[in-house]
């Protein structure tokens, strides 16, 4: 009986999935000096808006001290590597440094959609919609979680590059803990299918060993990450926790029939109790990757109206 149920189930998600990939239209290539010059755009454009938000109380004073970037960052609830990352834009005055960070987004962003199958047309309107206009203003992070995803999706130089691919899926956990989760799941899968053990003992070195360092380095950081996520400005949480749990639980199924990281990832916001309406630019990445052009453009038009409302 279950089974033949656990069979039923399959040949449906098969056919939908099947379904929906079938309205897929092909994209323009996308070459890199195309991305470079988006890049080079957004660098202009961000840098010139004069605007005090998440990059100024945050990110950037994290990247100035970040040997010990919880001091003097305000409600700095990631992983200390992330810091380091930022410290290379600090060497910029602020406001060019917030650019910097948008044309790194950008370039990173590209390379994921890349990996996603889509092109030039779906970075575009990735690029115009509300949530990722706000996440490069502001100066969110929300691009180095995405690279993450392109890099797990590539199979990374080697199993340590899919360690550090974990370690970036975990700067966003509201947004990435499902690929994080799935990655380590596939990979002990195909091991244990394949009788090959190594991959997950790299895997497993890999990142334990960098969290391992992060600990001697910065002490018991999810402690400091704790205390500060009851602090969270919860005005822009739009979870549909915990109605949206049982959709979260289909993609889930979809992602382990599909052995699929995107699916695992659009799966993680349906889990969260607190997710941020901007970070539905990482979703729509996805979405807008594998969706018919027409119906990108069609979101892309409903987010402005919403935004527009919402801000209103």
């Amino acid at each position: 009986m279950f089974a033949e149920t656990r069979q039923r189930i399959n040949h449906t998600l098969t056919r939908l999935i099947a379904a929906w990939e079938r309205w897929h239209t092909p994209d323009w290539p996308l070459p890199w000096p195309i991305v470079l010059g988006l890049a080079l755009l957004a660098f202009y454009l961000v840098s010139q808006v004069d605007i005090r938000e998440d990059w100024h109380f945050t990110f950037y004073p994290a990247g100035q001290n970040w040997l010990d970037p919880y001091e003097n960052s305000f409600h700095l609830v990631y992983p200390p590597w992330l810091a380091l990352i930022l410290a290379l834009f600090t060497l910029l005055p602020e406001d060019l440094a917030r650019g910097g960070f948008a044309a790194f987004s950008v370039i990173l962003t590209a390379y994921t959609i890349r990996q996603l199958g889509g092109g030039f047309i779906t970075l575009v309107l990735v690029l115009l919609t509300p949530f990722y206009v706000t996440i490069m203003v502001r100066g969110m992070v929300d691009a180095l979680a995405l690279f993450g995803l392109g890099v797990a999706m590539a199979g990374g130089p080697s199993p340590f590059g899919q360690a550090a691919a974990l370690l970036l899926l975990l700067l966003k956990p509201q947004m990435m803990l499902g690929a994080a989760a799935f990655l380590c799941l596939f990979t002990l899968k195909t091991a244990y299918q394949e009788n090959r053990y190594t991959p997950v003992i790299q895997l497993g070195l890999g990142s334990g060993g960098w969290l391992l360092l992060s600990f001697l380095i910065y002490g018991w950081w999810p402690q400091e990450v704790w205390i500060r996520l009851p602090d969270l400005y919860q005005v822009d949480n739009i979870s549909p926790w915990p109605w949206g749990i049982p959709i979260g639980l289909l993609l889930l199924g979809v992602a382990y029939h599909r052995h699929s990281l995107p699916w695992a990832t659009l799966a993680t916001g349906f889990f969260m109790p607190y997710l941020n309406w901007y970070s539905l630019g990482g979703y729509l990445v996805i979405l807008f990757a594998r969706s018919p052009r027409w119906v990108a453009a069609a979101v892309l038009v409903l987010s402005w109206i919403w935004f527009i409302q919402y801000t209103a």
